[in-house]
């Protein structure tokens, strides 16, 4: 999952924006978008392993329908 999202950030449009303007780098011509990205992602890297590792469950799902309906499909092609 890391590598996918890290992989869709590097094909994304969006990355030369991370990329500093102008040469050379000052205080004053970073661009500091990528320092707010890592940001970003260290909270939201910390929040998954604090909050989210046990308590996420993915999304809602009817297992119990997606289980009947594929049983029913399964009876009804031995039938034939």
């Amino acid at each position: 999952m890391f590598s996918d999202h890290c992989y869709s950030l590097v094909r994304s449009r969006n990355a030369p924006l991370l990329y500093a303007d102008f040469y050379p780098v000052t205080p004053r011509t970073m661009n500091y978008a990528s320092v707010v990205f890592a940001g970003f992602f260290a909270i939201a890297t910390a929040w998954y392993f604090v909050w989210g590792k046990k308590n996420y469950e993915g999304p809602p799902t009817h297992e119990d329908v997606v289980i009947e309906a594929r049983m029913a499909s399964m009876a009804n092609t031995r039938g034939k």
